[in-house]
């Protein structure tokens, strides 16, 4: 009966260690998981924070902080992949953070050129407006020099590789074209024409002074939609975050 009594004891020690060491176990992995949420979740919000910073770069074309966000993210990226114990519940997120830094470093070339060439659009425009703003100061003279001073406004597209950015150029050298020979249509008609066509040459004028402004928006449109904006607001709404 001792014996017996014995045996019984002995196993309910080992059942009540074994039960214990689970425990300590199971409080271990559970303290290494809510620690590895939390460094997860400080991941997330500084990824968040690098997202908005590049889609204010891209905006501004900022290259410099569009480089250091996204070298941001990826450093980000580093720290919740190793941890573990959280890899199942982030691995939808951090798919979509890969695909999307991969766009964003395909882009960069295009921010960089996408800055370069809104400068020069800019200086194009300041040039039209302090030679061709004021209505008033317009005569036939200057009119008639405008046909050769509006075409070197052109934009060298020497430098340039990526096709969007070559396309917007061409557009914009193109509308240049038609605001030198609508300007020189007018010079030439203001002494004969007749006072309807005069008006219908300087519509045509307005026309293509109104498709530079067009290529300009255009162009701030069509760039934007490059970076895929809609990507990086699903992946800041990933249910993961928080």
């Amino acid at each position: 009966m001792k014996t017996i009594t014995k045996i019984l004891i002995g196993t309910l020690c080992c059942v009540a260690i074994t039960s214990f060491a689970l425990y300590e176990a199971y409080s271990i992995v559970k303290k290494e998981y809510l620690r590895q949420t939390e460094i997860a979740t400080a991941a997330h919000e500084r990824i968040n924070y690098n997202l908005d910073m590049i889609k204010i770069a891209v905006i501004t074309e900022d290259v410099e902080t569009y480089q250091k966000n996204l070298a941001e993210i990826k450093e980000q990226t580093n720290i919740i992949t190793p941890l573990g114990l959280i890899k199942n519940e982030q691995a939808d997120f951090l798919n979509q953070l890969e695909e999307y830094t991969t766009l964003l470093d395909s882009k960069a070339e295009l921010l960089t050129e996408m800055q370069s060439v809104k400068t020069s659009i800019a200086t194009v425009k300041d040039k039209l407006n302090e030679n061709y703003g004021d209505k008033d100061s317009i005569s036939r003279d200057k009119l008639k020099e405008s046909k050769d001073k509006v075409l070197e406004f052109k934009i060298n597209n020497s430098g340039y590789t990526e096709e969007k950015i070559l396309a917007i150029i061409n557009q914009v050298n193109g509308a240049l074209e038609g605001i030198s020979e609508k300007a020189s249509a007018l010079a030439e008609c203001i002494d004969t024409c007749y006072a309807d066509r005069i008006s219908e040459i300087d519509d045509e004028l307005a026309d293509k002074m109104k498709s530079f402004a067009d290529a300009v928006d255009e162009l701030n449109i069509s760039l934007e939609k490059e970076f895929s904006f809609d990507k990086m607001t699903s992946i800041k709404e990933n249910k993961t975050n928080g």
